[in-house]
């Protein structure tokens, strides 16, 4: 939600062309990594983190550092809602970008090194691995489109390099209490017993890449 929050928040202030969500614990190595859109399709920076020794550690990763143009973003119909807390959203990105869009961009390996830096993880939402396996069955239906009434903003502050938005997102055990009878909805009594297999997912709905 939060992505979907920061995207609104600065098309408002700017007419911004090219959109990057970036993780703050991923700092490039490669000074040939130019940060920018690709026409083609949404680009994906941070292939080889050092978490990961630098090494892709699945083909279907968008996570870390992704660009979107405004209509690929809203193609996409933004990141989903229901993710709460850490894991999976871009897992879930990855769905919406194979489903809408069909690929992804990408720089060349050579240039796409990135410094992970040590931090203490959030908590994990629970319920994630069970929305990505069911990410196509809820057909994308939720994100950018219905965000509007889902927060407030409470204070906009802008500084040298970033503007500083805090909102309110409102009863958490709502959302909880909403995902559970989404889920409910699609797979009734069942959908606890879903297994996510990273390997599996990845291999059959992997994205066609361009280097770009």
């Amino acid at each position: 939600m939060l992505m979907n929050i920061g995207f609104v928040e600065a098309t408002r202030d700017s007419n911004w062309d090219c959109i990057i969500f970036h993780d703050v614990d991923l700092l490039p190595e490669n000074i040939d990594n130019i940060y920018k859109c690709s026409d083609r399709a949404p680009r994906h920076f941070s292939l080889r983190p050092s978490q990961y020794r630098y090494r892709l550690p699945y083909k279907g990763l968008v996570g870390g550092v992704l660009a979107f143009t405004r209509q690929q973003f809203k193609t996409v119909n933004g990141f989903s809602n229901m993710f709460w807390e850490w894991g999976h959203e871009d897992d879930d990105m990855k769905n919406r970008i194979l489903d809408k869009i069909g690929m992804i961009a990408r720089p060349s390996l050579e240039v796409s090194k990135y410094k992970s830096l040590e931090h203490t993880k959030a908590g994990r939402n629970q319920y994630g691995k069970h929305l990505v396996v069911l990410s196509k069955a809820r057909g994308f239906s939720e994100g950018l489109n219905t965000l509007q009434s889902s927060y407030r903003v409470m204070s906009k502050e802008k500084r040298k390099l970033f503007t500083r938005v805090v909102v309110n997102l409102g009863d958490g055990n709502t959302y909880t209490n909403w995902i559970i009878e989404e889920l409910d909805k699609l797979m009734p009594g069942s959908w606890q017993s879903l297994v996510y297999n990273f390997a599996k997912n990845n291999k059959n709905n992997a994205l066609q890449e361009v280097v770009d």
